[in-house]
């Protein structure tokens, strides 16, 4: 009898460290991202837009360097989603809309998100910066936002 709770206790282990150590991470393939923000409806401030300072850049750049918006929002996200970024040399905004593609299977129908808009900026040398993003007074869907270099 103790040979066999043994082996269910070790098949569990070994279980739960398959689902632990290799689920995937928010489905992100590069974990290198110069800023990330999950937004929900608590983090939103009190006019309903959300602000932060951060700072973006590399000193290694010889005049640009290019970085790109990624998504992962599901069907409660903000319609449209206003983005700006401002500092000494950078100025970027850019009005955000979701857009749902129906995907089809033999089994089942479902769709994917994204926002549909343009998502690449430039910036030059290391900056400190003011990110805006303001969901037009929808606050009840989650939508996190990463920025990564190209």
């Amino acid at each position: 009898m103790k040979k066999s709770s043994l082996a269910i206790v070790g098949l569990a282990v070994v279980v739960i460290a398959v689902v632990v150590f290799g689920s995937p991470k928010d489905n992100i393939q590069n974990f290198d991202y110069a800023y990330h923000v999950n937004l929900s409806e608590s983090k939103y401030g009190e006019n309903g837009v959300y602000e932060e300072l951060f700072e973006i850049g590399d000193e290694s750049c010889q005049r640009f360097c290019d970085y790109k918006f990624r998504f992962v929002p599901n069907g409660d996200s903000p319609q449209t989603l206003s983005i700006s970024i401002s500092g000494n040399d950078v100025s970027f905004s850019e009005d955000f809309q979701l857009v749902g593609t129906s995907v089809e299977t033999d089994i089942s129908q479902y769709y994917t998100w994204d926002y549909d808009g343009q998502k690449i900026f430039q910036v030059s040398g290391l900056e400190k910066v003011k990110i805006i993003i303001d969901p037009h007074e929808n606050t009840k869907g989650t939508i996190s936002v990463y920025i990564n270099q190209e």
